[in-house]
């Protein structure tokens, strides 16, 4: 099903099957994999920006554990860093009428944050829209951002 965030780039959760799950966000073109088979993370994995997900479902709720993301010092989107030791959990519960999904992100970065950074919001079921191209060159926006 297709889902609208609160910053208006629709999402897709797709169950592939009982070993897969597939999000995929306009927002960058985002393609994340979480596999919901009982594996653990990987010894000395690949890191990525998008990280190494793993789920399982707790009473209804999935609950989605994210490690392995790159280390990066250049800004993101908010200006935050990013260090190698970036942990995220997210819970994404779904309401009784199935019109609404509540996504709660817990994010832990010891070499740049103090303490977890909690954040929630409720994301929309939205089945007539479709996830388009992000189309951002990033060549040319950088032509906005101050120059060292």
């Amino acid at each position: 099903f297709t889902i609208y965030t609160s910053h208006l780039y629709p999402v897709q959760f797709e169950l592939n099957d009982d070993e897969t799950i597939t999000i995929r966000s306009e927002f960058f073109d985002e393609v994340r994999t979480v596999y919901m088979d009982g594996r653990e993370h990987p010894v000395g994995g690949t890191r990525t920006l998008s990280g190494h997900s793993i789920g399982r479902w707790d009473d209804g709720t999935l609950v989605v554990d994210t490690t392995h993301f790159a280390d990066h010092r250049a800004p993101y989107q908010n200006g935050v860093p990013s260090g190698a030791q970036k942990h995220v959990i997210e819970r994404y519960r779904l309401s009784d009428d199935g019109t609404r999904v509540t996504a709660e992100f817990t994010l832990e970065d010891p070499e740049y944050l103090a303490e977890p950074l909690v954040h929630s919001r409720e994301l929309i079921y939205s089945p007539d829209v479709e996830i388009d191209p992000y189309n951002c060159d990033p060549q040319t926006t950088t032509r906005f951002l101050p120059q060292p």
